[in-house]
């Protein structure tokens, strides 16, 4: 096994992706965990009450897809980890099974430690090799791109529900395809209509 501080999560997917709770070989798995360290489970799919998942975790409630299910019981006023992150503190005591979401998930003047913050900061390498991509040079040398849609997040949270509208609209975008070689504002306004 690696030391490398991303392995004990690889390996969590692997563990999530090989366990069995209740599914055939050919299913996937209901949740996964990113990091052994975190409070709650994300479901890869809507999980039904008293639907058994990863960890031996039992569903309270329904779980939509993309959302948190606690790991274990999480008392009212302790940080909650995703990702081995803080996203917030329990707003009241969250049973394992339990949704956990904006009606018992908040946030609060939370302190950290100085001497945790940012232990785990590694730099980022850089590319062996030099990358290009298909744009253009604006008049004002600028480049940019054209006909490409980018669902962004800005924390990690979201990442889930970023690849669920990115998945949502796969092969449903085809008419962009028209309007590849149109500029300026007569591409636009075709874009509109």
């Amino acid at each position: 096994m690696s030391d490398h501080p991303d392995s004990t999560a690889t390996q969590n997917v692997i563990s999530a992706s090989r366990a069995t709770d209740r599914r055939t070989q050919d299913e996937k798995p209901s949740t996964i965990l990113l990091n052994s360290s975190d409070d709650v489970l994300i479901a890869l799919r809507a999980i039904a009450v008293g639907e058994t998942v990863s960890d031996g975790v039992v569903a309270i409630h329904p779980i939509p897809a993309g959302h948190k299910i606690a790991r274990r019981r999480i008392e009212a006023g302790t940080a909650v980890r995703r990702y081995s992150s803080v996203i917030g503190v329990a707003s009241a005591t969250i049973a394992q099974g339990e949704h956990v979401h904006v009606h018992n998930l908040g946030m609060s003047d939370y302190s950290q430690d100085s001497n945790t913050f940012g232990q785990d900061v590694r730099p980022t390498p850089l590319a062996s090799v030099q990358r290009t991509f298909n744009g253009y040079v604006r008049a004002d040398g600028r480049v940019a791109t054209r006909n490409y849609i980018g669902v962004l997040t800005s924390v990690n949270c979201s990442a889930t529900a970023a690849r669920m509208i990115a998945d949502h609209f796969k092969g449903r975008l085809s008419r962009l395809s028209e309007y590849r070689r149109r500029r300026g504002a007569d591409a636009q306004e075709r874009m509109r209509t």
